[in-house]
């Protein structure tokens, strides 16, 4: 079987089931052709580079495979098979996708025109006059356009499962949100039930209208990717969670209860207050979300962020001096593919002037078919005098392109017009007085023979350069992945390394040891093509348009030089969004609806306000309040609005189907689409910053956001703490605090240790201990720098009966003033979420502490 490449190891599959053979007994290459062996007579797949032999037909696109009938291989055409598998397969998915109002134009144009291809090769054969070779160019250009078609359409359809996946993980928080909304139940099975019954509604609906259940093979899988994510999240959370603990627990800090984690049930719960809170006002609310559903349905109608594959065009340089001609060649400078070559001489022979490029190298990435590395030696030799000298390379060109490329033409003057009885070959001037040859003199490469026929400007060579700025000499690859530490194992990964780098990043071959010869004196060894030039015939020839259409067949930047200029022309994926001015007024609509909305409640909720200022949420718990409606606003409104998206277009490509109406081209199934919605829910969050810092301020007014200590004075710090305590609670909280300073015993552990921790000035009642003042011995971290101090906390009486302050002393005992103030803002923080903690207690916790405390008494 002949190969349309041997830059891939091949792949043989079961054409029964897709699968390799386990018996495999072995693969091996023959020239340009393989040979491969297996355990059994039965339908085979064929797979290699960009070949598809696949069997492909109408009713089954995927392909039957082909038998092993001798007859039928001798005369298999590779090409022209797998283009018309690409072609059947293609056709089959993008009809798929035009069945769910689902289109892209790139590739509808590119197929079309795989398709007018087919035909002209088959005008070609079938003419009066056939010519097979234009025939097979065409299929050649056909196959590489078809493979261009393929691997984004195929992407098509992964796109709609990752969007389809995203979509489920939103629909968590959704489901969340809808039942604590519509329901909240106060039951935890019930909230699960509700909980559950919005996360199935709302994947029943996404399984019935969302083309990627549709398109995938077995469309359970995407739900069990999904449920894979989601557990895989949550193991990683509960992993590192316990390995937190576990820590701790090592270090003496068991005691989860204190840990700076433990309060985030406070802003938790500041979360379910907000959404309770939006529950209260059910017209506000109701309204809210329907405007943000439908502001994200907008958005998705108006905009939308569209990948399409095509030919970016980028402008180099003004190439001044330069003549207009178009370069091909890999970014490597490594082998252009036969059939690229032949391809391009039966299309564009007839416009221009097509000459290639040889040469005989150190190729480092020539490890294929388990073929084993080896440095080639580059030995010309003088048979006269039995001289050697080691070259680096030969460049091979064609007379023609000397001749027409100015470069080339001042370097190599008379370049092929040498009458010598051997292939002319050119050396600098070193090389010819190491090698210690005349011209006119033979000079001998492996079993070829050369007449020495004059010299070059070495200087000149290493300067001469391509189009996109890679030197005439060729790399050096040795060097190349020396000097950049480059390490690649398996097929194609030197190839692949290698792609990565810019030209600077080359070594390239010295002029002084590269010898030039014409290219048709190299096609005898073993030597590699890499370098096509088009020159044009006629002055007047589209450079530029023949470029762009080379360039979206092949895989590698075709560069041209034409009167505006050097241009790149490579086929790539390129983003394109339309409609976005449309939606910059409903987007900034959107926003103001939901911060106006938000400002507004919070002097409607004022008193609510103060009181959970009181009850012990901090300011930006308070803010929390507030993004949390914005964040069930977000969530409700994108998902929601992309539901209501899809329903729509269901409905009306239902109609279209009767007859009614012709469904308009909307395609809301793309990743594209999620990203939309992300703009929405960010707009949404934004606007709700100034909101939520106007209500964290007035959860506090009048004072400072955050709480600053005094100023010491003499080495002491005296202040009240910005918490109130009832007499009741200062007896639990006894033990709370002892339980705490206990986990810090270790001098070795957190920002701080404690020492001779003890209770003074206790008051006892009924035998109970009811209050005491705390004292203790801390020193402050970083504690090499010897921060010491007493710390004494105590309680005193407000006018309010039964409620006291907390009044907290600390003296200086060693180390400098500024670190001991700067340690203490920690300290102090600590200490101030240990008090915010214990609100957030359950009831059996409090109680637990105060039973330990009476054991003090």
């Amino acid at each position: 079987m002949q190969e349309n490449s041997v830059i891939y190891r091949p792949n043989l599959l079961n054409g029964a089931n897709d699968s390799g053979f386990p018996r495999a007994i072995g693969s091996t290459r023959l020239g340009e052709f393989s040979l491969n062996y297996y355990d059994r007579d039965t339908q085979w797949k064929y797979l290699l580079g960009g070949l598809r032999l696949l069997g492909s037909s109408p009713e089954k696109p995927g392909g039957e495979g082909f038998g092993y009938d001798r007859f039928d291989l001798a005369s298999f055409d590779t090409i022209r098979t797998s283009l018309h598998d690409y072609y059947v397969l293609n056709e089959s998915r993008l009809q798929a996708l035009r069945e769910r109002n689902i289109y892209n134009n790139s590739l509808e144009l590119m197929h079309a025109d795989t398709g007018a291809m087919i035909e002209e090769a088959m005008r070609a054969e079938t003419n009066t006059a056939p010519n097979p070779t234009l025939a097979r160019a065409q299929r050649t250009l056909a196959l590489a356009l078809a493979e261009h078609v393929y691997t984004p359409l195929r992407g098509i359809i992964d796109d709609m499962v990752k969007a389809v996946v995203i979509l489920l993980l939103l629909t968590i928080p959704f489901a969340f949100a809808m039942e604590r909304l519509v329901f909240n139940f106060t039951l935890i099975t019930r909230q699960i039930a509700g909980f559950a019954g919005f996360f199935l509604g709302t994947f029943g609906v996404l399984y019935f209208v969302h083309p990627a259940f549709r398109l995938a093979s077995t469309p359970m899988v995407i739900f069990l990717a999904f449920v894979i994510i989601l557990l895989s999240g949550i193991v990683v959370y509960l992993i590192m969670n316990k390995f937190r603990d576990e820590v701790k627990s090592m270090q003496g800090m068991g005691s989860t209860v204190h840990s700076r984690e433990a309060h985030r049930a406070t802003a938790m719960a500041a979360v379910l207050i907000g959404v309770s809170g939006m529950r209260n006002r059910p017209l506000k609310t109701g309204l809210t979300a329907i405007t943000v559903v439908l502001l994200t349905f907008t958005i998705l109608v108006f905009a939308s962020f569209t990948s399409k594959m095509g030919v970016r065009t980028t402008y180099r340089d003004r190439g001044a001096g330069v003549e207009n001609r178009i370069e091909i060649h890999k970014h490597t400078l490594l082998s252009v593919e036969k059939e690229v070559r032949e391809s391009l001489t039966a299309l564009y022979g007839d416009r221009y002037h097509l000459t290639a490029r040889n040469g005989v190298f150190y190729d480092i990435t020539k490890n294929l078919w388990n073929q084993v590395n080896f440095e080639r030696d580059l030995v010309l030799r003088n048979p006269t005098g039995n001289r050697l000298v080691q070259i680096e390379a030969i460049v091979g060109l064609m007379p023609g392109e000397v001749e027409r490329v100015a470069t080339l033409r001042a370097l190599l003057p008379g370049f092929g017009a040498e009458k010598t009885p051997s292939p002319p070959l050119y050396l600098s001037k070193a090389c010819a007085r190491d090698l210690r040859v005349a011209p006119g003199q033979e000079v001998l490469f492996q079993h070829k023979r050369f007449t020495f026929a004059g010299f070059f400007d070495a200087s000149r060579l290493q300067m001469a350069e391509n189009l996109d700025g890679s030197k005439v000499l060729p790399p050096n690859y040795k060097k190349t992945v020396q000097q950049n530490a480059l390490n690649a194992s398996g097929d194609n990964a030197m190839d692949s390394a290698l792609n990565n780098l810019d030209n600077n990043s080359f070594a390239w071959a010295t002029a002084d040891l590269t010898a030039i010869a014409p290219y048709d004196s190299l096609v005898d060894v073993e030597h590699v093509v890499n370098f096509i030039t088009l020159l044009p015939k006629s002055p007047t020839e589209n450079v530029g348009r023949t470029a762009e259409r080379i360039a979206r067949a092949f895989n590698y930047p075709v560069y041209a030089k034409d009167d505006a200029g050097i241009f790149q022309y490579f086929y790539t994926k390129t983003y394109s969004g339309s409609g976005m001015r449309d939606i910059l007024i409903p987007l900034l609509i959107g926003g103001l609806i939901i911060f106006s909305s938000l400002l507004g409640s919070i002097v409607d909720r004022e008193r609510e306000i103060f009181t959970f200022s009181a009850l012990g949420l901090s300011p930006p718990n308070v803010a929390a309040l507030f993004f949390a409606e914005s964040g069930v606003y977000a969530v409700i409104g994108g998902v929601g609005g992309y539901l209501v998206s899809q329903v729509v277009v269901k409905f009306l490509t239902l109609l279209a189907s009767f007859g009614f109406m012709t469904a308009p081209e909307m395609n809301f199934s793309s990743f594209s689409s999620v990203f939309t919605i992300l703009i929405v829910m960010t707009t949404i969050i934004l606007s709700t910053i100034y909101p939520a810092v106007k209500a964290g301020r007035s959860a506090n007014p009048g004072v400072n956001r955050a709480w600053k200590m005094p100023a010491p004075k003499n080495g002491k710090l005296s202040f009240k703490f910005p918490f109130t305590v009832s007499t009741q609670d200062f007896a639990g909280i006894i033990s709370f605090l002892h339980e705490h300073f206990d986990n810090h015993a270790d001098v070795a552990v957190g920002e701080f240790t404690v020492r001779d921790f003890r209770l003074t000035n206790k008051v006892v009642s009924g035998g109970k201990l009811e209050r005491a003042d705390i004292e203790a011995e801390v020193s402050l971290a970083p504690f090499d720098l010897g921060i010491g101090q007493h710390f004494r906390l105590s309680v005193v009486p407000t006018d309010l009966a039964g409620i006291d302050e907390v009044q907290v002393d600390l003296e200086k005992h060693s180390g400098t003033t500024t670190s001991w103030v700067r340690a203490n803002r920690d300290f102090i923080d600590d200490l101030r979420n240990q008090f915010l903690i214990w609100r957030s207690l359950p009831a059996e916790s409090v109680a637990k502490y105060r039973t330990q405390t009476e054991a003090l008494a």
